[in-house]
């Protein structure tokens, strides 16, 4: 699997969970956004670790 593939699902997931547990509705828009910017920056994350 592709490090950006697993930061993707994590991204998605982490998502899911904030609406499962809290009850946070999170428009599709803003759930676009965040997985192309985390897509984006995957790069720079890892090398920051």
């Amino acid at each position: 699997m592709k490090v950006e593939d697993f930061a993707y699902k994590v991204a998605v997931r982490t998502m899911e969970l904030l609406g499962e547990l809290h009850h946070y509705k999170i428009p599709d828009e803003l759930r676009k956004e965040v997985t192309t910017r985390l897509l984006q920056e995957v790069d720079s994350l890892l090398k920051s670790t």
